[in-house]
């Protein structure tokens, strides 16, 4: 016990090529997803592009992937998935109480649609910003200054979407990262973040800017969630059926 809380404050400075990959890779994200939102005129096909494809999918978690040998480090892994999942329901109860219970909600229809680009991009952050960046932070720097780096990635990353481009929201989002870091090392399961806690921390945000997408995005948003689960799903299956050699 005492280990692992002496781990925790424990600083280090030790950037390897890994770290520099998962910075250039951060940079690509943000590039990426700046572009998604540079042609008004095609907006849902360059979102669907740049930003569903490109970003939450190829950049966010399949070259992560490739890239990291073993990716149960990600929280792509069964280990301790029930309390995952207990942690992240009893985290989410807070904000279904208070204050997603105080938010302005649109239709249903409006609902469904931002349900789907919740849990979409909401998977990517939980896989890229906390999976994979905050781990190679971690093995470079440590625990604590892993937390705060990848905050600081997380809102930084923000600053492409319309209406972010403000220090108040920086900062929020700077705090916001820093709780769900803080909640991915309980167990370093992805599941204690998604689908519940990162997604309705994301719905609360959506209604109270009174966001609206479309039905072609909301269609785009979903082919790429799908594409998406199946993916990991396939990767935790791979990873269950390995054959473990014993010495």
């Amino acid at each position: 016990m005492l280990k692992k809380i002496s781990n925790i404050f424990t600083l280090k400075y030790n950037p390897t090529k890994e770290t520099g990959l998962a910075i250039l890779l951060w940079l690509a994200v943000t590039g990426s997803m700046r572009i998604a939102f540079a042609f008004p005129v095609f907006e849902e096909i360059s979102i669907f592009v740049f930003c569903s494809l490109l970003t939450y999918f190829i950049l966010g978690i399949v070259l992560p992937v490739r890239l990291i040998k073993n990716v149960e480090e990600m929280g792509i892994t069964k280990d301790k998935w029930k309390i995952s999942l207990l942690i992240s329901i009893i985290f989410s109860s807070f904000l279904i109480i208070f204050p997603l219970s105080h938010c302005h909600f649109p239709k249903s229809s409006q609902i469904f649609r931002l349900t789907i680009l919740a849990l979409c991009g909401c998977l990517f952050e939980a896989v890229f910003f906390r999976g994979y960046l905050q781990t190679r932070l971690e093995k470079a720097f440590g625990i604590i200054p892993s937390i705060f780096l990848a905050s600081i990635c997380y809102a930084l990353y923000h600053l492409s979407y319309p209406g972010w481009e403000n220090l108040a929201a920086i900062r929020l989002l700077f705090f916001v990262g820093i709780m769900y870091s803080t909640l991915f090392l309980f167990t370093r399961n992805i599941l204690i973040l998604w689908p519940l806690s990162i997604p309705l921390g994301a719905m609360i945000d959506f209604f109270n800017h009174r966001l609206d997408i479309t039905v072609y995005s909301t269609i785009g948003y979903l082919i790429i969630l799908l594409i998406m689960v199946i993916y990991i799903f396939k990767i935790i299956v791979t990873i269950h059926h390995k054959p473990k050699f014993k010495n």
